[in-house]
């Protein structure tokens, strides 16, 4: 993506929905300090203006500045899940909270609606 001085960018696939990311803090594993992923910090909405390659895309919405580095990620359609939510099986697993979004580089306090990160699971 190339921002440009106005709400404009310039992206090279013709999606007409797009949503604008950075890439945050490294989630590193307290435990065995490998990096597990990063941060991925939401900036906005854009939409597709003119195709081409490459295509010009207008922000239609923004949360901070969004600049040169920055990622445009094509939005997919929404789908209905049809998973039933359930219990786990009970079974002896520990893990440590790695990060809590929007927590300023730091592990503290964590409320009823945090995002946050964990070292364990599958992905």
């Amino acid at each position: 993506m190339a921002a440009g001085r106005s709400s404009e960018a310039w992206a090279t696939r013709k999606t007409a929905a797009w949503s604008l990311y950075r890439q945050g803090n490294a989630l590193v594993d307290p435990d065995t300090n490998t990096t597990l992923g990063y941060e991925a910090i939401y900036l906005g909405s854009a939409k597709l203006v003119q195709s081409g390659d490459p295509a010009t895309v207008e922000l239609a919405s923004v949360t901070q500045e969004v600049g040169i580095g920055d990622r445009l990620i094509p939005c997919r359609p929404a789908s209905r899940s049809c998973a039933t939510p359930r219990t786990p099986q009970r079974q002896s697993l520990r893990g440590r909270v790695v990060s809590i979004y929007g927590g300023l580089h730091t592990v503290g306090e964590a409320g009823k609606f945090s995002i946050i990160a964990v070292n364990r699971g599958r992905g």
